[in-house]
């Protein structure tokens, strides 16, 4: 995948799930997004993503530290729920 690919996946990502916190890599569709994120912010702490990348990143509403609120925690935790729900309704 390239890095537009990465980009769009993120953005996707953030009209789903109304927010950007990723907290790495996570399982299924959402793992190349939490690696292409795992990345930037690394990028970013060491001064390594471009001003012109941040200010698209910030646009997107990414948050730089993988910090989870109590409100994101929640919607994280229910967002995971639904998954196991759908998946036990799929799978049995």
């Amino acid at each position: 995948t390239t890095e537009r690919d990465e980009h769009e996946q993120l953005v996707e990502f953030k009209q789903k799930n109304d927010h950007c916190v990723i907290q790495g890599v996570s399982h299924d569709q959402d793992k190349s997004p939490g690696e292409w994120v795992a990345n930037q912010r690394s990028n970013h702490k060491r001064d390594r993503v471009r001003p012109d990348q941040k200010r698209v990143l910030d646009k997107i509403g990414l948050t730089w530290k993988a910090e989870v609120t109590q409100k994101t925690d929640n919607m994280l935790w229910h967002q995971q729920h639904e998954k196991l729900v759908d998946f036990e309704w799929k799978h049995g």
